[in-house]
């Protein structure tokens, strides 16, 4: 498996186009002794397979809520109040 072309297409995702999630589906284990050796500057690693789905779900939740508190300091309330309203 070539390493440095999995790391350019998740760099992609990640830094280019804005993803902030992206779930890696492996029920094979094809990709386990790769995972490790990837190189993603500023990119978290959660494996269901280690720390379980409840326990992913609450750091996603927690580290969403703490970006949304960023946001807000940044941003300023009716700015951020304004991006959620219905149209």
């Amino acid at each position: 498996m070539d390493t440095a072309k999995i790391e350019s297409a998740l760099s992609k995702l990640f830094h280019e186009d804005g993803q902030r999630i992206v779930f890696w589906n492996d029920p094979d284990h094809e990709f386990d002794m790769l995972l490790p050796a990837l190189r993603l500057d500023g990119v978290k690693l959660l494996r269901l397979d280690q720390i379980g789905a409840f326990e992913a779900k609450l750091k996603l939740e927690r580290e969403v809520a703490a970006l949304a508190r960023i946001l807000a300091g940044s941003l300023g309330r009716e700015t951020i109040q304004s991006l959620f309203k219905e149209n």
